[in-house]
């Protein structure tokens, strides 16, 4: 299967070790791409060019045939069937072997779709980003492992400046390409193990696992800072968006899953209160005087 611009190998039966490190190398990728571009639905490999592919010579193959798998609108893979055993090829094998790809062009097919179903069921459809019915999922699972393993974590909220402002300035359709591109950024600067999620409306959220406060303190600013250099163009204008942020770490500043997202949520417009373009760590109403 094409994966990422690269030929990925799914499942193989019968060949040798040699040959399989041959075809994890690429050895055979051109001939995966001449049979996606011939767009025909069976390709057999004629004696002569069998002994010319060096892995397929060592390997004493000596019949090769390979069917294009259509997965949605395009072919994506190729199933390849070979022998070291010649085979008489007439029209009942030529039959089987397309019924063969067809079959697995259609499992396919359904196991992409029902993978599509799971990544919409958890994704925002504005932004790409998790929804917030997954990342409320991902919470509390978080802070079982967290109790079970005695570690923390903690949360980032942000809110965009003045969203309000814009959307009545530009549009509703320009507010929405502004959402897009904050978490396009939000994306490029978390890592593998968060989770960020579009918390709603112009707020955007994060959880980061084994963090203490002051490394998501840290994270936070960097991401604010990527947010307010960035240019985004709005008509004939370039605008620039600034946030403020809250964050909150469990189980310190909370003992379950409400009590922490109210402190990230209060932290958050404390930074708002003390002039916007900023992120505070939650402090108790004591600490903070208010």
């Amino acid at each position: 299967i094409k994966e990422g611009g690269k030929f990925v190998i799914k499942g193989i039966s019968g060949a040798s070790l040699g040959l399989k490190q041959e075809l994890a190398k690429g050895k055979l990728d051109f001939v995966y791409e001449n049979v996606i571009e011939s767009a025909d639905p069976l390709y057999v490999m004629e004696a002569d060019e069998i002994k010319s592919i060096e892995p397929l010579e060592k390997e004493g193959i000596v019949f090769f045939a390979c069917i294009p798998l259509r997965i949605g609108p395009e072919t994506k893979g190729v199933l390849m069937l070979a022998s070291r055993i010649e085979l008489r090829f007439d029209f009942d094998v030529a039959a089987l072997f397309t019924l063969i790809g067809n079959n697995i062009s259609l499992i396919s097919e359904k196991v992409r779709l029902f993978q599509e179903a799971q990544r919409l069921a958890i994704t925002d459809g504005l932004t790409g980003l998790y929804n917030v019915r997954y990342f409320y999922d991902m919470l509390n699972k978080e802070i079982a492992r967290t109790k079970r393993y005695r570690t923390l974590f903690s949360l980032i909220l942000f809110d965009i400046d003045n969203f309000k402002a814009l959307n009545d300035t530009y549009g509703h359709q320009a507010g929405d390409e502004v959402l897009r591109s904050l978490a396009s950024i939000l994306k490029e600067a978390s890592r593998e193990t968060d989770v960020a999620a579009r918390y709603g409306g112009e707020e955007f959220i994060i959880m980061l696992t084994n963090t203490p406060k002051h490394e998501a303190l840290h994270l936070a600013n960097r991401i604010r800072e990527k947010i307010e250099e960035y240019n985004y163009h709005i008509e004939e204008d370039t605008v620039k968006i600034t946030v403020s942020g809250g964050i909150a770490t469990f189980p310190e500043n909370a003992k379950d899953s409400k009590s922490l997202l109210y402190a990230a949520d209060m932290a958050m417009y404390e930074a708002k209160a003390m002039g916007k373009k900023q992120v505070f760590c939650y402090r108790r109403t004591d600490e903070a005087g208010i």
